[in-house]
Formats: C-alpha cells, structure tokens, sequence
C-alpha cells in the first residue's frame, strides 16, 4: 500500500554523506522520513538538519519521499524511503530509509507481544569513486529480547577500489573504509529472571578485499545486596593475505568481586599472537585479594625470520597499454539511423571496424588514471600517477586526423 507521498527540497544547502553515516544511529533517517512526532522532535531535526545539509551557495537537495506498506493492514513491513540528489555534490545521489517488521503484524496499539520487532535506518550514499551502504538497528528486538548492531557494504571502484562487508564492525585497530567507521557491535540483551543479574552477548564478522575478520565479547554482572560481581570474556580474530600474509588472535577475560563498594578479588588475563614472518606472542595475568596483588607479564616474545622481501612490481603503464589495445576496450556508439547508410560485414577475427559516423569510446579498467596509486592488488606500482597524453591517429594528433 502506498501510505504517504512527500519530498525533500533544500536551497543553498548540500548533502555531507559522512554526516549523514555518523548521524545514522541518532534516528536521522527517521527525522527526515516522515517523523512521528516532527514537533516535539523539532530542535533534534533542526540540528541534524544543519549538519547533514550544510550551507553551500548555489548548491541545492531535492528528492521524493515514499511511505509504503505490506502486510495486514500495512502493519507487516512498513518503509520509509527518500532518494536525494544532490547539484552539485560529493554523493549526487544518496539513497535513504526506514523500515519495520513486525511479526505478528502491529494491528493496534493493544497488540504489544511482537515475536519480532525490528527496526533499522538504512543510508546509501553513491559517489564517483564507491557505493556504501550503512543500516543501523534501533529499538529491535527478538522475542522481546533487545537487539541492536551495524550492518554495511562498501564497493569502491576508484582510487579506494575495494570490497569490504561487515555486520558490527572490525578487528580492533583495522582500518576499514571511512563510511563504515565506528560501526556498533551487533549485541544482545540476555536478562536472566533473576532480579541483579544482566547478560550481554555482542559480536562482529567482517569480509574485505583482503581479510576475514570475526570475534565475540560476552559480559555478565550480578548485584545481590551489597555484594557485586562481574565478569567477561573477549575474543578477536584477524587473518589476511594482502598485501602480505598476516594472523592474529587476540583474548581476554576478567573476573572481579566488590563489597560494600570496594575491591575484594579480581583476575584479570590478556593475549594475543600474531604472525607470521616473525611469530610474536604477547601476555598479561594479573590477580588481586584485598591488599595482595600479583602480576606476570608475558613477552612479547617473537620467533621466526623476518619477512623482509618486498611485495613484487608490476609495470602499470604496461598494464594500461594492454588494456588499451584490447579489442573489448573500444565500442562505437552509432548515430541515430546510420545502419540506413551502410552495413558492415565482417570476419568476427578480424580487427574490429568502425562506422565513419559514430564516435568511439575507449574504456580501461586495469588502472586509474589522474590518481595517486599505492599499489595494484597485492603488488606494488612501477609509476605512481598516470594519464593520458594528447592522442594521435597514425602519428598525427587527433584534432587534425
């Protein structure tokens, strides 16, 4: 059911898709997208308003906005969906939305059981140089379990080309694309029936271009009168082959005990180990019992030889030129009603022929062109910058062919 039709115009303002990413989790998707309550929410969705459409002179937003529905009474899947399109702009064209589920359907506001209730604003910027897209889960839940977390997918095709998917973030340290920065780890809310005691489970798994990433943090806590206690668990793991091969694997755990207030026990043990040209291995235990405390440290301790051969070179001119001179480079785009002119026939092994009237796009993918390049794959670049020069025809500059 199509249940609202809006729009969105904004004169002298711009689109900030980073903006927009970091103010994901804060409901801004919602904010925009037919709000349930836009004047009480007026002083958040004008402040979110200033940062994620900045002022730009001459510059100016406009889009449609669309609240469908399926399901019983559109309780079922209810979508909020807006595409922005932004002159000029770094993201020309951001696609946003808000989407619900809920199973069984929200038929009244009597029906409060829900077997699934999820919620997620969804933002996908697309740029020149990638496609994003981020989701964010808000006030979910699972059987009346709460449930919140990141999810997104970057494609780069440009200077950052690249392939990366992850729901509830990174191996700790990695640096992955800037749009997916600060992602939430998807976590659930396990409360015990036991008065006291809470439960959290959360975790992430991750898949780019050059790595597989996944790991998991559990963290209980109990309070029964004026004793305490807490205790959790954390594991990490990071394997990747590009630009050169590397492991790690990383835990912890802690267990502390208070009364009153205070201190009275605790354990505390951290690991990691990563390689694999050399092997390190690095640790910390740590105990303490009222007002003895006790320490062993471990490492680092490293072994094996050191990888000190370089990634190999490839010629990246040489891989353009070959580019360039393959037959599936080169396409003719035919003029409106040429084929009344004249009709080609030929050997499908011969060299390929071009009608007099149309003209001709050369398309390379093997390397960017005009952009500083770090390296191709996993091999380091002969050149750092290329381009092309002013073409010729049989050795006789083009304009004059």
């Amino acid at each position: 059911t199509l249940n609202g039709l809006g729009g969105l115009l904004a004169i002298d303002r711009t689109l900030d898709p980073n903006a927009l990413m970091a103010a994901l989790a804060d409901g801004v998707v919602s904010n925009l997208l037919f709000p349930d309550d836009p004047i009480g929410a007026a002083p958040t969705i004008l402040q979110q308003l200033e940062t994620v459409f900045p002022y730009r002179e001459g510059a100016f937003v406009i889009g449609p906005i669309a609240e469908l529905g399926w399901g019983s009474q559109s309780g079922l899947i209810r979508a909020k969906l807006g595409a922005m399109i932004s002159i000029p702009g770094e993201s020309p064209i951001t696609l946003i939305g808000s989407v619900s589920l809920s199973v069984p359907p929200k038929l009244d506001e009597k029906n409060k059981f829900k077997l699934i209730d999820l919620n997620a604003d969804i933002a996908s910027p697309i740029t020149a140089d990638a496609f994003v897209t981020r989701i964010e889960l808000r006030n979910s839940s699972l059987a009346k379990i709460p449930v919140s977390g990141s999810l997104g997918i970057y494609i780069g095709w440009a200077s950052d080309a690249g392939v990366a998917f992850s729901a509830g973030g990174f191996y700790p340290g990695y640096q992955g694309p800037p749009m997916l920065g600060n992602m939430k780890r998807i976590s659930i809310k396990l409360d015990p029936p036991i008065k006291g005691v809470t439960f959290n489970v959360s975790g992430y798994s991750a898949f780019t271009t050059n790595s597989v990433q996944w790991g998991g943090a559990a963290y209980l806590k109990a309070k029964i009168g004026p004793v305490s206690g807490e205790g959790s668990i954390e594991v990490n793991a990071l394997f990747q082959w590009a630009p050169k091969l590397h492991f790690a694997y990383a835990i912890s755990a802690s267990v502390s005990l208070k009364a009153f207030g205070h201190s009275v026990a605790s354990v505390t043990f951290r690991g990691s180990i990563e390689g694999v040209h050399p092997w390190r291995l690095e640790g910390y235990a740590g105990v303490e019992f009222l007002w003895w405390e006790a320490e062993l440290p471990v490492g680092p301790i490293t072994w094996g030889e050191k990888n000190t051969e370089l990634p190999p070179i490839i010629d990246a001119q040489n891989a353009v030129a070959t580019a360039l001179g393959s037959d599936s480079g080169w396409r003719a785009n035919m003029p409106a009603g040429a084929d009344q002119y004249v009709r080609l026939r030929v050997d499908p092994e011969a060299p390929p022929l071009i009608h007099p009237m149309a003209t001709v796009d050369l398309i390379q993918q093997a390397v960017p062109l005009e952009t500083e390049i770090d390296r191709i794959g996993a091999f380091r670049t002969s050149v750092r910058r290329l381009y092309l020069a002013a073409p010729k025809i049989d050795r006789v500059p083009a304009a004059g062919a």
